[in-house]
């Protein structure tokens, strides 16, 4: 752990977390993965990090930014969190949104009718009795 100071102007902020940071390693392709959420809009966010060397923390973190330093060969990133201030050598950092909040944002629910409703579990319900597709088959093509 590195004395807490702010990241210099020409570093890039990639990630910004709000509240607890849960760190630890997800598979052995990812390192280090960060997960919380993100800051300003609750949304689930994770940072994963490929090549991760073993100084990377692991544990809990509050309100964690992510920052990348250089480019080429020298880039490692920044994690400045409530006064502390871990670097982490990797080769690569993923950031991943969880797009479902904003999806469901976008679409409008689905207005269905009380008849509507309990016609579907009626019928979902009938097909669970043994032959009861093919009685229901047959019936629809006696219609015709």
């Amino acid at each position: 752990m590195l004395p807490p100071e702010q990241p210099a102007a020409a570093e890039r902020l990639i990630a910004a977390f709000a509240g607890v940071v849960q760190i630890g390693v997800a598979s052995p392709a990812v390192n280090c993965r960060l997960a919380g959420a993100e800051q300003g809009t609750g949304i689930a966010l994770e940072v994963h990090f490929s090549g991760a060397g073993a100084d990377a923390p692991l544990g809990t973190l509050r309100d964690v930014q992510v920052f990348e330093q250089g480019r080429g060969a020298g880039r490692h990133w920044l994690l400045l969190g409530a006064g502390t201030r871990h670097e982490v050598q990797a080769r690569a950092a993923q950031v991943h949104r969880m797009p479902s909040a904003a999806f469901y944002a976008a679409v409008p629910p689905p207005r269905l009718t009380l008849a509507t409703r309990l016609g579907w579990v009626l019928l979902l319900n009938i097909l669970r009795i043994p032959g009861a597709a093919r009685l229901i088959a047959w019936l629809r093509s006696s219609r015709t």
